[in-house]
């Protein structure tokens, strides 16, 4: 039931979960705790065409 409510935060455009630094919303937890990496400067490869960033250079290249 849990995965469910979870997944459906993502249709309904909750963002429960907010960012510190910031201010930006995010459905799922984790997804936040990945966008804070952004912020602490652990995201040393990013797409020079859309500003993406990643951490591993194969990444990068699969993008």
């Amino acid at each position: 039931r849990s995965c469910l409510i979870r997944h459906q935060s993502i249709h309904t455009g909750e963002r429960s979960y907010k960012c510190s630094e910031c201010g930006k919303g995010f459905p799922i937890s984790t997804w936040l705790l990945d966008h804070q990496c952004v912020h602490a400067e652990e995201w040393p490869f990013c797409c020079s065409d859309c500003g993406k960033v990643f951490t591993q250079n194969s990444n990068l290249i699969s993008h």
